[in-house]
């Protein structure tokens, strides 16, 4: 008996588990997708040394990404915290964080070039005019990442993977739109273009369904 008891119990708590885990796989896939399919068309073209200066470009706008990681690492168990009932404080909370962002985003598209030129060899010059295209976009996924927390609270995660989806398949029709044309700067629109969709469809879900943002 005590074992049908830890069974059924189990089954209680795993199965809404199991639905959260399995509703955010489309999520991973997208982001996958964002990240490696660019690169996989740009070789496909047979211009390896867009691909290089491309995926360089990546590399360096990863310092974006790294910094709003680890905020929301730090910030998303207070974020929680205050979600259950502080509608006024986390907007404020939420607007300090986007201009901050902003800020330090706007720093880097003006540092990072400077730091390329002069201290890295000339071989990375190519990657400067793209920088700020990929930089702009990793700040924006930055809004996304903070913005998702509101999501997993609401257990929207279901609506999170549309939307990841969604601008993954936007991301996708922009490569085949831009890269023939543009190559790496192509790749480079495409993923501020995809970034933006996928940040403002959030925003605007968070807008219309709840106070958090608005009001």
């Amino acid at each position: 008996l005590s074992k049908i008891k830890f069974f059924s119990s189990s089954y209680k708590y795993l199965t809404p588990a199991f639905i959260f885990g399995i509703t955010l796989l489309p999520h991973v896939l997208s982001s996958w997708i964002k990240t490696g399919f660019d690169r996989f068309i740009l070789t496909s073209t047979e211009n390896i040394a867009a691909n290089g200066i491309y995926s360089t470009a990546f590399q360096f706008s990863i310092i974006i990404t790294l910094v709003g990681v680890g905020f929301n690492k730090a910030f998303s168990p207070y974020l929680f915290k205050k979600l259950n009932d502080e509608y006024k404080s986390v907007k404020i909370l939420l607007y300090k964080f986007f201009i901050a962002n902003l800020i330090f985003v706007i720093i880097v598209i003006l540092i990072l070039p400077i730091f390329v030129k002069f201290f890295l060899s000339k071989e990375y010059i190519d990657v400067i005019p793209i920088l700020p295209y990929v930089i702009l976009a990793q700040g924006c996924l930055n809004i996304y990442i903070i913005l998702s927390n509101i999501l997993f609270h609401l257990k929207k995660t279901l609506t999170l993977s549309l939307i990841s989806v969604f601008s993954a398949f936007c991301h996708v029709i922009f490569l085949f739109l831009f890269i023939d044309k543009f190559l790496e700067f192509g790749a480079a629109i495409s993923f501020l273009f995809s970034a933006i969709i996928q940040t403002l469809l959030t925003f605007l879900f968070i807008i219309y369904n709840t106070n958090y943002l608005w009001k």
